[in-house]
């Protein structure tokens, strides 16, 4: 399921379009529905970076080069993470190899 679907699942009962570019809202909505719109789209929103964190734990698990693989997602997402912070504050809990 895509973010937009999500979304549009998510306001779908105060009749909200998602588009690529804009939340319409219709006129006659009140501040209860307006704001618990607000509540809901925020919730969307913060959970992307436990999306990417999954990506990158995917990574770590999977490929043969997980360091290389979680900057090319730093670059895909825009996050601008890099390998040596996220794999030195995680070596503990992750085998960081080369890569």
């Amino acid at each position: 399921m895509s973010e937009k679907t999500t979304l549009q699942a998510l306001v779908a009962q105060e009749d909200v379009q998602i588009t690529d570019t804009a939340m319409v809202l219709p006129l006659g909505l009140t501040r209860e529905q307006w704001i618990g719109l607000a509540e809901r789209v925020t919730n969307v929103g913060h959970g992307f970076w436990w999306w990417i964190g999954d990506l990158a734990a995917y990574a770590y698990r999977t490929f043969d080069t997980p360091l290389r693989a979680v900057e090319e997602l730093a670059a895909a997402t825009g996050t601008g993470a890099s390998t040596s912070s996220w794999c030195g504050t995680r070596r503990s809990a992750i085998r960081c190899r080369s890569g």
